[in-house]
């Protein structure tokens, strides 16, 4: 089995600079937008079937973030991106 921390990380807040950018770097590589990554949130690497499964803002017609009306939080969804091959490890 693998490790969880090799294959999931979870997001509470934005890291601080220069992790940050490391990051952002690492999803761009990806072809993941990293202003599309929810945080509070999570990032998956799935190895067998070259996906990268993570926590997303719901967009709106109108380019901005979905409010619950309920709830006033932004509404999140997890979506996956297909890669061509597997994912790149994690930044340290």
């Amino acid at each position: 089995m693998a490790d969880d921390a090799a294959t999931y990380r979870w997001f509470e807040r934005l890291p601080p600079e220069p992790e940050l950018s490391i990051w952002r770097e690492w999803l761009r590589r990806h072809g993941v937008d990293p202003n599309d990554v929810a945080v509070s949130g999570g990032i998956e690497r799935d190895e067998q079937n070259y996906w990268l499964i993570y926590t997303s803002f719901e967009w709106g017609p109108d380019g901005l973030p979905v409010i619950d009306p309920e709830t006033r939080d932004v509404v999140t969804v997890d979506r996956v991106f297909q890669l061509e091959g597997p994912p790149l490890p994690f930044p340290d």
